[in-house]
């Protein structure tokens, strides 16, 4: 006589035993009657059903171990995690004391200097948010305080290191940004050393992201400056409105008749949304695991549209001023490109979802060879 009752089970048998007893940690309990030989009309049907009680209320303690166990699991991945935040953002006040000065001159007034940040931090929340359950599960294999601990002491070595070298470091955008970059990912190897690999990447990427735009518009900024401009001056004649261009110089005068002139100059040669753009692709490709050579074209193909979309961004600067004057020009020009980067980043997302396939090898065994597919 067998009855079952998910996910616990209950069996029923006259062998001779204990009166209960667990058959698996999961969720399996096999039941006996006492110990003695059971024949017809012995079997007391009270016996039978206190028995399945204390069953279920065990089966029911034993769900609730397993809850408990569960929720500790996400309190303690949750204090590790906001640990690594909090620790990290404060040591960044003495790595990078200069960072946030030097980010409200480099933007401006635009948006009250907050407009560059919020891509950023809403790709961070994004990734955070897509794989977490992956960053939780290495979080929770922490052992304890003196677990790995040759890469704590490394993450605390490179904090001192970083502390010392603030004062210089403190100088330029780019590298107060990288000492940031830097912070965290030492933190993390001081508070949880498990989620170095996890982290290497994209501390990698952020820190080439920031780092390269000064290197690329000293070797391409000029180069693509002129480039810019002609494009620029090609798409004026086709829409049609008076600039007087000389080499990157422009000059327009307003339907009111106000003389507007600008330069088009190596920051304004789209270094910087190329720049943004590859390393938003890298993290793509690192979340994604898309093919090598599908990133490759995608990379090409999105460098060639941004310098042609920067171009757009000129003329479009351009005939605002031709109808509306300087003031006008100015001041949508602290944003407009960012607006239409942020459109074309939202179009090349779902393209490159839909591109290539997943760089995975699976391994099929049949009999002895092992066949890589």
């Amino acid at each position: 006589m067998k009855g079952s009752s998910a996910p616990c089970t209950l069996t029923r048998t006259q062998s001779i035993g204990d009166d209960i007893i667990p058959t698996s940690p999961e969720s399996s309990l096999q039941i006996r009657p006492p110990s003695h030989k059971l024949g017809p009309g012995l079997f007391h049907e009270y016996d039978f059903f206190k028995l399945l009680h204390l069953s279920t209320l065990k089966c029911f303690m034993h769900r609730l171990s397993l809850n408990a166990r569960y929720h500790r699991f996400g309190s303690n991945v949750r204090i590790r995690f906001g640990a690594w935040i909090g620790a990290a953002v404060a040591l960044s006040a003495l790595t990078a004391p200069n960072f946030p000065s030097l980010v409200d001159q480099s933007v401006g007034n635009a948006f009250d200097g907050l407009f560059v940040a919020i891509p950023i931090v809403a790709l961070l929340t994004l990734i955070f948010a897509l794989r977490w359950k992956e960053l939780a599960q290495i979080m929770s294999e922490e052992a304890g305080g003196f677990s790995r601990l040759p890469v704590r002491l490394v993450g605390a070595a490179s904090i001192l290191v970083l502390i010392v070298l603030g004062p210089t470091t403190g100088e330029t955008l780019a590298a107060s940004g990288i000492a940031v970059i830097l912070t965290f990912y030492a933190t993390a190897l001081v508070v949880n050393p498990s989620t170095a690999r996890f982290m290497l990447p994209y501390a990698a990427v952020y820190g080439a992201a920031v780092g390269s735009p000064a290197v690329l518009l000293w070797a391409f900024g000029e180069p693509l400056a002129v480039l810019s401009s002609g494009l620029s001056a090609g798409l004026v004649h086709i829409v049609g409105f008076p600039v007087a261009w000389q080499g990157t110089g422009f000059q327009i005068v307003s339907r009111a008749g106000e003389e507007v002139n600008g330069v088009v100059t190596p920051g304004c040669s789209s270094v910087s949304s190329v720049t943004m753009f590859l390393g938003l692709l890298a993290l793509m490709h690192l979340d994604m695991k898309k093919d090598s050579r599908t990133t490759a074209k995608l990379a090409v193909i999105g460098v060639l549209a941004l310098i042609l979309l920067n171009s757009v961004r000129i003329l479009i600067l351009l005939w605002v001023g031709y109808e509306y004057g300087s003031a006008a020009l100015w001041g949508i020009h602290d944003w407009i490109g960012y607006a239409l980067f942020l459109g074309f980043f939202l179009a090349v997302l779902p393209l490159y979802a839909r591109m290539g396939e997943p760089n995975h090898t699976a391994v099929v065994t049949v009999g002895s060879p092992v066949v890589s597919v």
